[in-house]
């Protein structure tokens, strides 16, 4: 298991625990809770941690085409993924620093930055370089979605929240890693309904991903032990009053 899981549950647990009510009942309810299931909900990084398995093999064969083109931005964003797949990472973000620090690189380079700083823990780091990596291409989907977890795990679940709709806008691929992370967002966020309608969604695309089923087993028992939280109304304006 990754860094990043290991870290993301015990924050986003502690927000549950604060965000899901005010009373010390409902909290000891929520932790009571999900003791007893003997879990906790998790982050999904990207769709290449589902698909891509790297082997030793991959690691010195990757290793070896960074060492021969070590100037070339692609070939140190493939080995500092390969190595935070192995979490090698403090290797991983000496070999990106140089680039991510780069405003001429490429933002996929910010953005494999933003994901390793995200896997050390470095919240705020990770947050700042997605960015960047946003400002440079706005269409990139995982810089939106390494800042969505970035925020969340700073407990700002409404930034979080605006920055997963737009990584989710921009998908390609299979969208079940976003769209987990944005329904814990909202399960965060004491918005359950909203949190178990789209991971029903997520398991129609992707049937096959127990972790998905645990979630919405978890937020499931979560609604029935919680209070629902509303969403705010709009703001609509009155109409002046005809005179007369």
């Amino acid at each position: 298991m990754s860094m990043i899981k290991k870290l993301s549950k015990t924050t986003l647990l502690a927000a549950l625990a604060v965000s899901l009510g005010a009373c010390a009942a409902t909290k000891n309810s929520v932790t009571g809770t999900l003791n007893s299931l003997g879990e906790a909900l998790a982050y999904e990084t990207t769709q290449e941690s589902y698909d891509k398995s790297y082997t030793a093999s991959d690691l010195k064969s990757i290793e070896a085409t960074y060492k021969a083109n070590n100037k070339d931005p692609q070939a140190a964003i493939n080995y500092a993924r390969v190595l935070r797949e192995f979490d090698y990472l403090n290797r991983a973000a000496i070999i990106l620093r140089p680039f991510a620090q780069d405003y001429e690189s490429p933002a996929s380079a910010k953005t494999e930055y933003a994901a390793v700083q995200l896997a050390m823990g470095n919240y705020e780091d990770a947050q700042a370089y997605a960015q960047i990596a946003i400002d440079q291409d706005p269409d990139n989907f995982d810089a939106y979605h390494y800042l969505g977890i970035a925020l969340d795990t700073q407990g700002r679940h409404i930034e979080s929240e605006e920055a997963f709709r737009n990584g989710l806008d921009r998908w390609q691929g299979d969208p079940t890693p976003i769209m987990n992370n944005l329904a814990l967002n909202l399960a965060s966020q004491g918005y359950f309904t909203e949190s178990i309608a789209l991971l029903e969604k997520a398991v129609q695309v992707s049937p096959d991903r127990i972790e998905l089923m645990r979630n919405l087993r978890i937020i499931n028992t979560l609604k029935e032990s919680s209070p629902e939280k509303k969403r705010p109304a709009a703001n609509v304006p009155i109409p002046p009053r005809k005179a007369g």
